[in-house]
């Protein structure tokens, strides 16, 4: 059987350093992808009607959602 020993405090260094590089690079590439997408809404003159079509879609998700969760819901009642 395999022995189990506690990370050392380098292994923790490391390993929340290595945690931190990656969070900044997944922030970064979201900030430039809500940028570029900003940018084509601008470009195709279309933000009114994107808005109006985003609001729609948050509706309907949230409708889903609240179905879903009486789904569940039904199904741990069994």
């Amino acid at each position: 059987m395999a022995y189990n020993k506690k990370p050392t405090m380098m292994e923790m260094k490391n390993a929340v350093t290595n945690l931190i590089v990656q969070y900044t690079e997944l922030s970064e590439s979201l900030n430039k992808l809500d940028y570029i997408i900003a940018k084509y809404i601008n470009f195709k003159k279309d933000e009114d009607k994107f808005k109006k079509w985003l609001e729609k879609e948050s509706l309907k998700s949230e409708k889903e959602g609240k179905n879903e969760s009486k789904k569940v819901k039904k199904v741990k009642k069994s």
